[in-house]
């Protein structure tokens, strides 16, 4: 038989052939099945169910982050190292002894305990979640079913109580922020009281039903200097005019000045007259013109003390306009002080309603704080706790049963292709015409 015929049997003629091979293979396969499935581990997988929380509960100080992934911080959480040694602590001296045995049998080099007790328990733990869902299925596989139940049950537990430990640790130390705050407005809410006080010794404060004193002194005088000012003015200009101007008019005029004019007038119109009739040289004329002369410098004399009289009063309102104005100065410099003073009180006010606002919001957080420091601050709940589990969850009879018995056929299907490809009878037409090569016109019944 070439290899043309081997090649041309079909790979299910041949279990037709070899039904009993293929029968065998099939059973023997089965029966392995079976066996392993008695044999093998079952692994069972124990769930409970953990809700977490977005909103911030009415305890919680410190807020979480808007855009955090709650779902991923709180699978961080359960697959840490802290989680799984509050576990391993939970386990009892017990457990702790059993795993230390365990350890022990371990060939060297082996690794650390605390490691390998870590690596033990975390290595069950199968947490998993659902898009759009805050709901945390805490999971553990272990050949135990009351085991993986007890561990999925302390794994969530463990997972709420961690999660309030962190939120209470985050609050404590808001809470020595607040105490801290509260500790510092104290002493400036302390100073500014004292600068307060001594700013209210000064007498600072107006009562707000009247002008203030030293305002209206210092108008007053504000008036009466510019009236000075104007006088003193005035009289500069006349005494200015009266020195140094030849005809002054009757800016030094007064009485006196009226009366010795006149008179003076009245002898220049006698001496004229006797002039005219008596002539110039007659004694009378000379006489009147004595009295003239007389008269005139009088008049001269008269005026230059004017003069002076008007330039002594312009000086001394000019010393009069130099004093009030240093006293004006002097007014207005302690109005501007106390205005400053006024202010700076009006400062320090403000400083001190502004510093006590804060003092009593610090207080009030931190007596808010102490009240609800015994507060569960956990933004995470266990619903469901996990329950014993019946199936395996590996191996699965509905998986694992069907699958064998595919490949269980496979293997008694190839068995039988196999020892019939090594088989050389021909057993049928077609083996015939697979080895001629031509076609069969018909066939011969041997009769006996």
């Amino acid at each position: 038989m070439n290899k043309r015929f081997l090649r041309a049997v079909p790979v299910f003629r041949s279990v037709r052939y070899r039904p009993v091979v293929a029968g065998l293979v099939l059973l023997s396969s089965q029966l392995v099945t079976v066996g392993l499935w008695f044999a093998m581990p079952h692994m069972y997988r124990a769930e409970a169910l953990v809700l977490l929380e977005v909103t911030q509960g009415p305890a919680q100080v410190v807020e979480t982050d808007a855009k955090a992934n709650v779902i991923g911080a709180k699978l961080s959480l359960l697959r840490s190292r802290l989680l799984t040694d509050r576990v391993v602590a939970r386990l009892g001296p017990g457990g702790i002894s059993m795993l230390r045995g365990m350890w022990s049998n371990l060939d060297e080099p082996r690794p650390p305990f605390e490691d390998w007790v870590a690596s033990v328990i975390g290595g069950g733990l199968m947490p998993a979640t659902e898009n759009g869902s805050f709901l945390l299925r805490v999971g553990y596989v272990s050949p135990s079913p009351e085991f993986s139940t007890n561990m999925a049950n302390l794994f969530a537990n463990e997972l709420v109580a961690v999660s309030d430990l962190l939120n209470r640790g985050f609050d404590r130390y808001a809470d020595r922020s607040y105490e801290q705050a509260e500790a510092r407005l104290r002493q400036e809410l302390l100073v500014a009281q004292r600068t307060l006080a001594q700013a209210a010794s000064k007498g600072v404060m107006s009562d707000g039903t009247a002008i203030d004193a030293a305002l209206g002194e210092y108008l007053k005088m504000s008036q009466l200097t510019t009236r000075s000012v104007r006088a003193y003015v005035d009289g500069q200009a006349l005494s200015s005019v009266a020195g140094q101007s030849v005809d002054v008019g009757d800016k030094l005029d007064d009485s006196y000045l009226t009366a010795q004019r006149s008179r003076l007038a009245d002898m220049r119109n006698q001496q004229a007259e006797a002039v005219t009739s008596m002539g110039a040289a007659h004694p009378v004329v000379k006489a009147l013109d004595s009295s003239i002369r007389s008269i005139e410098q009088g008049i001269r004399t008269y005026e230059e003390k004017r003069r002076q009289s008007i330039a002594l009063a312009a000086r001394s309102k000019g010393q009069v306009v130099t004093q009030l104005s240093e006293r004006e100065d002097d007014l207005k410099s302690a109005r501007l002080g106390k205005e400053q003073l006024y202010k700076s009180y009006e400062t320090d006010q403000q400083n001190v309603t502004s510093i006590g606002d804060r003092y009593e919001n610090a207080m009030l957080q931190h007596s808010m704080m102490a009240l609800n420091r015994d507060v569960p601050r956990t933004d995470s709940r266990v619903v469901s706790d996990a329950t014993i589990p019946v199936d395996t969850w590996f191996p699965t009879w509905y998986y694992y049963f069907p699958a064998c018995f595919v490949l269980g056929l496979i293997n008694a299907i190839l068995a039988a292709y196999f020892l019939e490809r090594r088989d050389q009878r021909v057993r049928s037409k077609d083996d015939l015409v697979a080895i001629v090569g031509v076609d069969m016109v018909d066939t011969l019944i041997k009769t006996p």
